[in-house]
């Protein structure tokens, strides 16, 4: 709507921001909205204290802002949540990328810090070299699936939000055990 005041019935956003571009998913974050295009183009929009609309700053923006394509590895995305604080994309090759708030491990780097731009979560290293084939946000934690049917989750651990039997955070994604399901 490109102001702050709050919206108390439904608004048709400007889609001049999208330049001409069909939106085909949306993801609703704490306090920020992503959008992702049919041609994998990803716009994020809202408050971006913590680096969660991942221009590689904190600045707030009123209207859609479109990702530089270089943000994802120059891929196309074709999938995008958005947790409490934290965006993440897929891309066609299955390559997760991860922004924003990271103060439980929910961008599964291995550490807890903030990220103001895209970071590629590294496939050999988090996922035994699969592809992601879709993602989910919680406020404080992250769950992928990968193209072996896998389930994976990663941040906060509080009331048993991962599914491995405790309340432990995880910094990487780890896998669910088979017998779990």
């Amino acid at each position: 709507h490109g102001d702050t005041v709050d919206k108390l019935v439904l608004t048709l956003v400007v889609t001049e921001g999208f330049r001409g571009a069909q939106i085909v998913m949306v993801a609703a974050g704490g306090f920020h909205s992503v959008a992702l295009g049919a041609d994998g183009r990803v716009w994020t929009f809202g408050w971006g204290h913590h680096g969660q609309l991942g221009h590689n700053d904190e600045e707030n923006r009123l209207v859609p802002t479109l990702l530089a394509r270089e943000a994802l590895g120059g891929a196309a995305a074709v999938l995008v949540a958005a947790g409490g604080g934290h965006t993440v994309a897929v891309t066609r090759e299955g390559a997760l990328w991860v922004w924003g708030y990271g103060n439980s491990g929910q961008l599964g780097l291995g550490d807890e810090a903030n990220r103001l731009a895209p970071m590629l979560v590294e496939a050999e290293a988090a996922f035994g070299g699969l592809q992601v084939l879709t993602v989910a946000c919680g406020y404080f934690h992250s769950l992928a699936v990968t193209t072996d049917g896998a389930l994976w989750t990663f941040g906060r651990g509080q009331n048993g939000a991962l599914g491995h039997n405790d309340r432990n955070n995880r910094l990487v994604p780890t896998r669910i055990e088979a017998q779990r399901f």
